[in-house]
């Protein structure tokens, strides 16, 4: 049972950097004036740490949401709205770097597959002795 809670910590505090990492960064982003290459790297940075939460934990997906909800409307904070380019820029970065992620995990990993499984070459077919 510790094993198990100290890797919810683990993620945890994963988690927690990203999100803050993303909102920092979606607060300096609307902050920035509009068509600058500080508007333009902001928005680059959040994307990427907001896909970095996502990766870690899928709950983590209310963060970018509200990122986007204020960014796309103007919600509470009118001068924050992004242009229909900015908006579609920051998705497709964040698609992107989830899928390269993920495309590169699997990718690194060709021996995986169904436990118990005896041609993925990981476990042997001889039963384990105690």
């Amino acid at each position: 049972m510790l094993i198990v809670e100290s890797r919810l910590i683990l993620i945890n505090s994963q988690l927690m950097f990203y999100v803050s990492l993303s909102l920092y960064f979606a607060v300096r982003l609307w902050k920035s004036p509009r068509g600058t290459r500080e508007r333009w790297t902001f928005l680059v940075f959040t994307a990427l740490a907001a896909t970095g939460a996502i990766s870690v934990k899928w709950t983590a997906g209310v963060t970018p949401f509200v990122i986007a909800l204020v960014s796309f409307f103007g919600v509470l904070f009118p001068h924050a709205r992004l242009t229909f380019l900015e908006c579609g820029i920051a998705a497709t970065i964040a698609f992107s770097a989830y899928t390269l992620l993920h495309y590169l995990h699997f990718k690194a990993l060709p021996k995986t597959g169904q436990v118990g499984h005896h041609r993925d070459g990981l476990l042997s077919p001889l039963p384990i002795e105690n």
